[in-house]
């Protein structure tokens, strides 16, 4: 899976003779879970999702925090 986090952290503070794949052996959705009357918060969730992925601004912070921009890849058919 793509930059687990903290992974690296890990595999250093250990001194673990790990090496990482080019590119990820699966990828997972990622939901939020909602309660069925929150559908004002599910709008606007929605809406600043996209937002954040048209201005480029979900690659920034992906690429801060994990390292790689985690939105290059395809999600993993079951």
């Amino acid at each position: 899976m793509p930059s687990n986090i903290g992974a690296n952290d890990i595999i250093d503070e250990l001194d673990l003779n790990v090496e990482p794949v080019e590119e990820p052996v699966r990828v997972n959705p990622t939901y939020f879970v909602l309660a069925p009357d929150q559908e004002d918060l599910k709008t606007a969730v929605d809406e600043g999702i996209k937002e954040l992925k048209e201005n480029g601004r979900l690659k920034e912070l992906s690429e801060k925090w994990y390292g790689e921009d985690m939105f290059q890849y395809e999600i993993t058919e079951s």
